[in-house]
């Protein structure tokens, strides 16, 4: 009798694991053949279980947990990485705070530094374009630059233009210094904000996504010179000579516009919600693989947090944005904090 209870609750339990995983591939309108349907679940069973029990920690710590389940947690770390929503290249940041190349150096002696306890360019209307998502394309940087120019021109002139990240997959070409090498703006495979305002600054402008529409692709340079609007004059980091101080990075932010950033975002498979306080080993501050914007700040209890804006859709975090704790170098973000000039 004992033998046959333990085989109806271990059947039991695997019925639930069926429906469990059945339930998230409804959820997210995932499928997958019979061969890797069995991989799959058994990756989103450890994932799961991995989260339970950091969930419980932090709950047991007296946290909030930010971490859980989410249309990323049927891949493991090395596949998520591999899936295009963070760079395949990565820049050490050592060389992303000097990632001045033609740019000027930050005047923060005219920032005023009596800002707000909280401040968003969200909460201000015609300033900040909808969410987007650059699917499986490596194309991070340049959602990040687009947003920042976006913003800064709206800013300047009231008007919100939207434009082409395309065009900079398919055109930007600039290079930065990594470890004593070249290297080049290359399409899905990645590349850098501060690379990509030298060519903007070339080609005065972008051309608008409706132009240029985005593809998710590398594909041939069919850009419009005599159609670019929202020129740039030249661009401004943050973090140059150094890491950014984030009081300046928060004061420079109220007194300009968003700012884009890049950080280690390995860490992002498992959000969900709330503020990201990263554990010992949960993320690099020196290794930089995402570029996103910061576009405002506050502070929760006792923790100040950044308000950050992703390019992985609406359906993750919150709504298409995160909250990560500031004032610790969380992840390296403040090691390329760069703001276009206009």
């Amino acid at each position: 009798m004992k033998a046959v209870a333990v085989l109806v609750i271990a059947v039991l339990g695997l019925a639930l694991a069926d429906s469990t995983f059945d339930s998230y591939l409804k959820k997210y309108n995932k499928a997958y053949s019979a061969a890797e349907y069995s991989t799959r679940q058994q990756v989103y069973n450890n994932n799961v279980r991995a989260l339970e029990m950091r969930r419980a920690a932090a709950i047991a710590q007296g946290e909030k947990p930010w971490m859980g389940e989410n249309e990323f947690t049927d891949m493991t770390r090395e596949e998520f990485l591999a899936s295009g929503r963070t760079m395949p290249m990565k820049l050490n940041a050592k060389d992303a705070v000097s990632c001045l190349a033609k740019g000027v150096t930050a005047d923060m002696s005219k920032v005023n530094f009596d800002i707000p306890a909280n401040y968003s360019w969200l909460n201000q209307q015609g300033i900040v374009s909808p969410i987007q998502n650059q699917q499986q394309c490596g194309s991070c940087w340049a959602f990040s630059t687009v947003m920042a120019i976006e913003s800064a021109t709206a800013i300047k002139t009231k008007k919100l233009t939207k434009l082409s990240e395309q065009e900079i997959v398919d055109c930007s070409h600039g290079c930065v210094l990594e470890e004593g090498q070249q290297v080049c703006n290359q399409g899905c495979n990645g590349g850098w904000p501060w690379s990509a305002y030298d060519d903007i600054i070339s080609w005065k402008g972008l051309n608008t996504e409706k132009e240029y529409p985005y593809t998710a692709n590398t594909d041939k340079c069919t850009k419009k010179t005599a159609d670019a609007v929202s020129p740039i004059t030249n661009y401004t980091c943050i973090s140059g000579p150094k890491y950014a101080n984030e009081t300046e990075m928060a004061a420079f932010l109220v007194a300009n516009g968003p700012l884009s950033i890049a950080m280690d975002a390995g860490i992002l498979q498992s959000y969900t919600s709330g503020i990201i306080k990263p554990a010992a080993g949960d993320c690099s501050t020196t290794s930089l693989d995402h570029a996103i914007n910061i576009v405002g700040y506050g502070t929760e209890g006792s923790t100040d947090f950044w308000i950050i804006r992703n390019s992985w859709g609406t359906t993750w975090g919150e709504e298409g944005y995160f909250r990560i704790i500031r004032g610790k170098g969380a992840c390296g973000l403040n090691a390329g904090v760069s703001f276009p000039k206009v």
